[in-house]
């Protein structure tokens, strides 16, 4: 004999979720204990199952626990620091010869990470919270130019869910010395295919 769930417990569980990830997103961190770095809180919001967690790292989030996308949910890979060698081989993948990119410019003390290079931290977030998720469309507004060394952050929130499509408010912002998301540098929304 099969044993399924009643609908309106099925029902509830979202409504759990849901509720979940609003408190932990009001509060800003998740069981109200320290982050492991020590500033900034946790960075990422793993729900399921009606349960959430707060988590800094993928390897975190427990095998048996599935991502619930439900509107609020903020996924993040954490910290990142891109490096003078991260950039020169992405402008050689894309041909980008602009100068600006360069340790040697003329211009700055140090170059400038490309737009595209912080706009492609949307995908992979999603991606790797989300295996097999599709990025359909992005948009990128960039606000303030990212130096090679700078700590950033890229953070995809669901603002939109409907069946398989989730629309996501994107920000990559500037970290403080102490790790606080500081300024947003890059801003936009992104429209992702989740698996079945």
């Amino acid at each position: 004999m099969m044993m399924c769930a009643h609908p309106r417990t099925l029902h509830l569980q979202a409504l759990e979720a849901q509720l979940c990830a609003l408190s932990a997103l009001m509060r800003g961190g998740g069981g109200g204990g320290p982050s492991p770095s020590g500033g900034g809180g946790p960075l990422s919001l793993s729900c399921g199952n009606g349960v959430c967690h707060r988590v800094r790292n993928l390897s975190q989030i427990p095998a048996t626990q599935p991502l619930s996308l439900v509107v609020g949910t903020a996924l993040s890979l954490g910290p990142r620091k891109f490096t003078q060698q991260d950039v020169d081989a992405f402008t050689q993948v894309t041909g980008d010869a602009n100068p600006i990119h360069t340790d040697n410019n003329k211009h700055n003390h140090k170059a400038v990470v490309p737009g595209a290079l912080l706009s492609s931290l949307f995908p992979a977030t999603v991606g790797a919270h989300v295996a097999g998720a599709v990025h359909l469309s992005q948009t990128s507004k960039f606000r303030e130019k990212v130096l090679v060394g700078d700590d950033v952050e890229a953070v995809a929130t669901v603002s939109y869910r409907s069946g398989r499509r989730a629309k996501f408010d994107t920000t990559c912002y500037l970290l403080s010395a102490t790790g606080d998301r500081d300024k947003p540098v890059v801003t936009g929304e992104a429209l992702c295919l989740l698996p079945v």
